[in-house]
């Protein structure tokens, strides 16, 4: 089992992915990888605060390619996260929505965790633009992404808004099964 970047397996797999496709299938081993790498960049490197971004980025092209743009996002979100940047964490997920898209859940998480865990006005804002993606192009709405949403609506003052949507997380969380109460 790979568990770190210079591990036998990881190294076999990452030097050797489109033979390890067919058996792992290419999204799982694509996650496993990515996941890897960030645990193992994690725990390696313990200078986040003065780390150059930019040049950081160069070294992980260097290492892993076509993993390195992913994994330096949640690199820096993770890091962003724990330090408490919430300014830093909004423009790293801003610059990646530039060029990427993200899974609804991914939006919906992000956006909870600046609702959770930062009080500035415009970095809520920004959040409330990741919310609403996470639940506007869904075929089943989840209603727990509109919650979400009805809550930074909230706390940015838009009180009237937030009750209209919270209201309608209910209902359809009522019409999938949940309990009334």
């Amino acid at each position: 089992t790979a568990r770190n970047t210079v591990d036998t397996g990881f190294l076999l797999m990452i030097n050797n992915i489109k033979k390890f496709e067919p058996f792992i299938g290419r999204e799982k081993l694509h996650t496993t990888l990515k996941m890897i790498i960030i645990r193992s960049e994690l725990s390696t490197n313990t200078d986040w605060e003065n780390k150059n971004w930019e040049s950081y980025s160069k070294i992980l092209t260097k290492k892993y390619s076509s993993f390195a743009e992913e994994a330096l996002f949640d690199i820096k979100t993770i890091n962003f996260q724990s330090e408490k940047k919430w300014s830093k964490y909004a423009e790293t997920i801003e610059e990646y929505l530039l060029k990427h898209s993200l899974s609804n859940s991914q939006l919906n998480e992000f956006a909870w965790t600046i609702f959770s865990n930062c009080p500035d006005r415009n970095i809520l804002k920004k959040a409330l633009k990741w919310s609403k993606m996470s639940f506007t192009s869904q075929k089943i709405v989840e209603p727990g992404f509109i919650d979400t949403y009805a809550n930074l609506l909230y706390k940015v003052g838009r009180k009237n808004e937030a009750l209209k949507w919270e209201m309608k997380a209910q209902r359809i969380a009522v019409e999938n099964g949940a309990d009334k109460n």
